[in-house]
């Protein structure tokens, strides 16, 4: 598909002008336009300097040690309880405050970072956070520890809006599964001081892109090292929403995840008694 169209798609519930102005700037209208090198790099370069732009707000913001209004306690509540705590995130939108307040800025960063439109047909990274959200709330009761699976929920893509690229006509966001882990602490240390708190959320966060990398068998697998650190079905359970927190989810898809997560927990077993490498 000609790749300025791709762009146009990728989110139009949030910056989808930036994004328009941004393909129409380095690939224009003809169809059939074959992939450009230096178009590439032109929207990758323009995803960093608004990924900057709102740093630096947000950074404003911290030098004048302005408290967050939001309290942790407020959030908490509604993540652990809410049915449906996306509902809460999108009221609370309209106040403002993913575009004003250190640290929900990190979140607000998040609705103008795309995605593949082949992986991720909802599109931005914040539409996708939502319904992530929604799905690790219908199966909170399943989990050993509610909250930290909740705020992981939340916070588990933070590191895509500063690892988002173009790359070969592509939107990718490798590392940000790592990046994520660090924006974590960023985050919760703004809100609480329990730091074995804060550590537990940003290891879920940190691993949760294990099972595409164990069950595709990618050198970033390292289960040992995650069950050290994290529970494994944990980690399953948060994939396994991630996952369903897609556009266009059917019942054949939902099952096929469903299959992959066992996949990923049978290749887990294997390693941990030491019956295969990684």
């Amino acid at each position: 598909m000609f790749l300025g169209k791709v762009i146009l798609q990728v989110d139009k519930s949030a910056g989808s002008l930036f994004y328009e102005q941004t393909a129409m700037l380095f690939y224009g209208t003809t169809e059939g336009r074959k992939y450009n090198f230096v178009a590439d790099c032109g929207i990758t370069f323009l995803l960093w300097v608004h990924y900057k732009s709102v740093m630096n707000r947000l950074n404003s913001v911290r030098r004048n040690n302005v408290m967050p209004s939001l309290t942790f306690q407020e959030m908490d509540n509604h993540l652990i309880n809410d049915n449906k705590p996306s509902d809460y995130i999108i009221e609370l939108s309209k106040t403002g405050i993913f575009e004003s307040e250190y640290p929900f800025t990190l979140l607000g960063a998040l609705k103008n970072t795309p995605q593949s439109p082949k992986h991720h047909p909802e599109g931005s990274v914040w539409n996708h956070t939502l319904m992530v959200l929604d799905h690790a709330a219908e199966r909170k009761h399943i989990s050993k520890n509610p909250q930290i699976f909740m705020w992981a929920a939340l916070l588990h893509d933070l590191g895509k809006a500063p690892t988002t690229r173009m790359r070969k006509g592509r939107i990718t966001s490798y590392d940000h599964d790592s990046e994520g882990e660090k924006l974590t602490i960023q985050f919760l240390r703004e809100l609480t001081q329990d730091e074995v708190f804060i550590q537990q959320v940003a290891k879920m966060v940190r691993w949760h892109m294990q099972i595409l990398f164990v069950v595709k068998g990618l050198p970033f697998a390292n289960v040992k090292k995650m069950a050290a650190e994290v529970s494994v079905e944990e980690i399953a359970l948060l994939g396994f929403c991630d996952r369903l927190g897609r556009g266009e989810m059917t019942q054949e898809k939902k099952q096929e995840e469903e299959r992959t997560i066992e996949k990923f927990l049978m290749k887990c077993m294997e390693i941990l008694k030491g019956n295969s490498v990684r």
